[in-house]
């Protein structure tokens, strides 16, 4: 996707689209381009982690122990993402 999460930078697909061939090149041949890989898909990592995230956090608000969740409701969380 050509998004990027709020508060977070990230290179837009038609921009990188616009850069010239040659500097394409020399993007590649320093490993930048694989760095904006890694960026872009870190972003999408985050995107689908924070749902998860504010899901647990809601959990434990309503626990009435007020026990932080463990790992099992995490990966719920994540499941639901």
């Amino acid at each position: 996707t050509d998004e990027c999460l709020d508060g977070y930078f990230g290179v837009k697909l038609g921009a990188l689209r616009q850069v010239p061939s040659a500097h394409l090149s020399l993007l590649a041949m320093n490993g930048g381009l694989r760095l904006i890989h890694a960026h872009q898909v870190s972003l999408t990592h985050c995107a689908w982690l924070l749902p998860a995230q504010m899901r647990v956090e809601q959990l434990e608000k309503k626990s009435s122990t007020g026990v932080r969740s463990g790992a099992s409701e995490f990966m719920g969380a994540l499941a639901a993402a």
